[in-house]
């Protein structure tokens, strides 16, 4: 799963933080979805290899949580803090920015700076004003929908008494 595969399908949450930020920075979000799908369609294809995380979406997702957790003091982390971790990263955003070009309007720090502004409205805000940004009990929303798509669980199986194994993929 590259960078460009989250955005998409990150992209086609109407009220996510990504179109609340498209908005605020004057980007088109179907131009910036047209983009990224460009952008997967010449990446390298045929590998007999398990799909998995490419290494900068692992990256990327580390730096995500630890924004959340300096920024935010934890929580979830919102697919608008994934940008700004992606953007702000010295490896994965020129590569970012070199897919889609529209992403060179957001500047990194403005978003992680005005995040809460920008996305106010957002179903990841956790303001009132967002509307119900926690569903009814066994209601999910888009953004946990695509969370449950894309991951697995592990607490939830570990405090099932399964088992589980966690690999680390970082070399360190």
């Amino acid at each position: 799963l590259e960078l460009e595969d989250w955005l998409i399908e990150l992209l086609a949450l109407e009220s996510a933080d990504l179109a609340h930020i498209c908005r605020h920075f004057g980007i088109d979000r179907d131009d910036l979805a047209s983009e990224l799908q460009s952008a997967v369609g010449r990446f390298a294809t045929g590998s007999g290899r398990v799909p998995g995380l490419a290494p900068a979406t692992v990256r990327v997702a580390k730096g995500a949580l630890l924004l959340t957790e300096l920024d935010a003091g934890g929580g979830r982390v919102r697919s608008g803090t994934l940008l700004a971790a992606a953007l702000q990263d010295e490896r994965a955003a020129p590569q970012l920015r070199d897919s889609a070009p529209s992403l060179r309007r957001i500047d990194p720090e403005t978003l992680r700076d005005n995040l809460n502004d920008i996305a106010a409205q957002s179903l990841e805000a956790d303001t009132p004003e967002a509307g119900a940004s926690h569903p009814p009990d066994g209601v999910l929303s888009p953004v946990d929908d695509a969370l449950g798509r894309f991951t697995v669980d592990l607490t939830a199986l570990a405090e099932a008494g399964r088992s589980v194994l966690v690999i680390d993929l970082d070399p360190q």
